[in-house]
């Protein structure tokens, strides 16, 4: 290998908004004298989706090329730095990777053009873009309070003593680095003695995929009309399925009417 490229950015930590400018350089190491017929530079943004077994869907936010060097000439041994930038555009998605449910991604590609508009060497480097959120434009800095009633002992018609409690936040939406505030407050009228525990729950919105029961694999699975009735046991997925004669048969004794279980395979 003759040539090495390097992308640098002029921001340390490469995190841009919607807007803003990239800068930086491509630093090209040659080993040794070579000739070249170009460098481009390729900036793109795009998402991808994975729709459970039904395949993948792709959107481009932007994609642009330009040539950092546009003529022939010969990269004598030693470092060689071309600038670039580019205007990203205001309306952009936050960066995202998942590998189960896909990504939304930005990525700087520089390569060597050769005779022809032959790549000899390409290097490709991504960035990450953070959307703000304006927390003022939205009814958020409104107070929270949840209220909660409760009983240690009941029969029949009979309660004990009414235990409250009660939940307070500042508001409804927090910032990474912000203090969270939380006040809670409970009224215990019983003698006997009850711990309070606030805890901080992560929640993930996007179901888990369905995964097989012996291989534990979800890429597998075909697509399917009814999904499984939540709270039921995983089956295998077609690749681990046995085949339809070694499912087991209902029979029936001549002693008693009671049959064995028929095992089936969804």
């Amino acid at each position: 290998m003759t040539l090495g490229i390097l992308i640098i950015f002029d921001n340390p930590s490469a995190t841009y908004i919607g807007g803003q400018e990239v800068t930086g350089h491509a630093a090209v190491d040659v080993v040794k004298e070579k000739k070249i017929y170009g460098i481009a530079v390729e900036f793109r943004g795009e998402t991808q989706v994975h729709v459970g077994g039904e395949g993948r869907t792709r959107e481009l936010y932007f994609l642009e090329k330009n040539l950092l060097q546009d003529t022939r000439q010969v990269l004598f041994r030693g470092s060689h730095f071309y600038p670039f930038s580019f205007v990203l555009p205001r309306s952009l998605p936050s960066s995202f990777e998942d590998a189960s449910y896909g990504h939304v991604r930005y990525t700087v590609k520089v390569y060597v053009l050769g005779k022809w508009r032959k790549k000899l060497e390409s290097t490709i480097s991504r960035f990450t873009i953070v959307t703000p959120l304006d927390l003022n434009s939205i009814r958020v800095q409104e107070p929270l309070t949840l209220v909660k009633h409760g009983y240690t002992t009941r029969w029949l018609c009979w309660r004990s003593k009414t235990q409250i409690l009660m939940g307070k936040l500042p508001c409804t939406r927090f910032v990474p680095g912000q203090e969270a505030e939380v006040m809670v407050g409970f009224k215990n009228p019983t003698a006997k003695c009850m711990p309070v525990i606030c805890e901080f729950v992560k929640t993930r919105c996007a179901p888990s995929p369905r995964r097989c029961a012996r291989c534990w694999s979800a890429t597998c699975w075909a697509p399917r009309r009814r999904a499984t009735p939540p709270g039921t046991r995983a089956s295998a997925c077609p690749t681990c399925r046995p085949p339809a004669s070694s499912t087991a048969s209902t029979s029936t004794s001549p002693t008693s009417s009671r049959s064995s279980p028929t095992r089936t395979w969804c």
